[in-house]
């Protein structure tokens, strides 16, 4: 999943944008490239959405 797409859809509830931004983030630590999660700091779950 990218950051545009965490950023576009509209969760079923503030419970399960939390999990998603959660894995996105453990994904991006599990990951090969020179991504980390201080790239992603800024991210923040309001209601059942994901701003930048």
């Amino acid at each position: 999943m990218t950051v545009e797409q965490l950023l576009e859809k509209t969760y079923q509830s503030s419970c399960e944008a939390m999990e998603t931004l959660e894995q996105f983030l453990y994904d991006v630590d599990n990951s090969s490239s020179d991504e980390s999660r201080g790239n992603y700091q800024h991210l923040k779950v309001i209601g059942n959405r994901i701003f930048d």
